[in-house]
């Protein structure tokens, strides 16, 4: 239950954020006079992100994209003729010209969109190019920087702590993902797999944690760091892809449940080695999210050490040459897959240690 509803915090967040700033921006745009009050309201509505960071960087890629689009449609319209044929040449110009510009800074893309609106829809008066324009430039404006201050005033939080939070939450569903493939490794499910459920929930969060990651690295969100949190998210998000990837590469090529040749004496081992690694990746979490030191991996690697005896022992005893040939690699598959798993446990647990037991 805690776990849905904390799938709905950010949202909620987010959702109240972007009302209070388009409300405010539509009373400011009322008390400036300003005729149109769309043009506010709407900037103040895509401008609002997960993060604080994300925010501001969206705020500043909406303000310069506007200013460029108004400049070239201020250009095109009083240069143009405003007949259909020069106007659709002038639409096609300007338009690929920003949308080049977009492609390069995909941040931008909304200049074209400003630039077509004054192209197609010119004020009758030409001396009136210049207010209307700068009338919608000043909105605009005004709805990124309301929607910027109400973000980090009203619920902030950082691109670094939205990061942490969503591979924290990735770790947990990896936990979960790990105990339902060494079911089916064991032959132990008793319900529906939810593997592919895992997986996609699991993506989901890597891709939200990716993406605030990026955006985590902007000055701004750099300075905002906590002390004891001075660790690369990119980095982190991607050791998370790489552990979820090994669990992955360990269910596919199990294909079901081990042969009971091997099965048998490695059972025990393996689901010791599984629970080692599950309890590992619950604690890493719950470090993640409050910044406590983190756990030792010890009994990981205990249990990885007592899974290689047994892997000895089944062949040393020959259980797998009677096997099937793909059958056989599918353990020498798995050993391969348990060592990865081992090393990027180790590898991911380093990375977020706190500065001061790193050191």
């Amino acid at each position: 239950m805690r776990e849905k509803l904390g799938r709905y915090r950010d949202p909620t967040r987010m959702a109240i954020q972007t009302g209070v700033a388009a409300v405010v921006t539509l009373e400011l745009c009322r008390l400036l006079g300003f005729q149109q009050l769309t043009w506010g309201v709407i900037s103040a509505l895509f401008v609002i992100q997960l993060s604080v960071g994300g925010t501001i960087g969206t705020a500043i890629n909406r303000i310069i994209g506007t200013a460029l689009g108004t400049g070239a449609g201020i250009a095109a319209v009083l240069i143009v003729p405003a007949t259909p044929l020069p106007q659709a040449a002038a639409l096609f110009v300007v338009g690929t010209a920003l949308v080049f510009i977009a492609g390069i800074w995909p941040g931008l893309r909304f200049g074209a969109i400003a630039a077509a609106i004054l192209i197609l829809a010119p004020p009758p008066d030409e001396a009136d190019v210049l207010a209307t324009a700068a009338g919608r430039a000043a909105q605009i404006v005004l709805g990124a920087l309301i929607a910027t201050v109400t973000s980090r005033l009203l619920f902030p939080i950082s691109a670094h702590r939205q990061s942490a939070r969503q591979v924290s939450r990735a770790l947990d569903l990896c936990a979960d993902l790990l105990a339902e493939v060494t079911d089916e490794l064991l032959g132990r499910q008793k319900e529906p797999s939810r593997i592919a459920e895992l997986d996609d929930q699991i993506l989901g969060a890597l891709q939200a944690a990716e993406s605030s990651a990026s955006q985590s690295r902007r000055p701004i969100e750099r300075r905002r760091r906590s002390h004891d949190r001075i660790i690369d998210p990119v980095t982190i998000v991607r050791c998370a892809q790489h552990l979820w990837h090994t669990i992955v590469f360990a269910q596919r090529t199990s294909g079901g449940p081990l042969a009971s040749g091997p099965r048998e004496p490695l059972a025990d081992p393996l689901y010791r080695l599984s629970e080692a690694a599950r309890a590992h990746l619950l604690e890493l979490s719950q470090a993640i999210r409050s910044g406590d030191p983190l756990p030792r991996i010890d009994a990981v690697r205990d249990a990885r050490h007592a899974l290689e005896i047994a892997l000895a022992e089944v062949r040393r005893q020959g259980a797998t040459r009677s096997l099937p040939a793909d059958e056989a690699e599918r353990v020498f598959a798995l050993s391969l897959a348990m060592d990865h798993l081992v090393s990027n446990l180790d590898s991911l647990t380093k990375l977020v240690r706190p500065p001061q037991e790193r050191r």
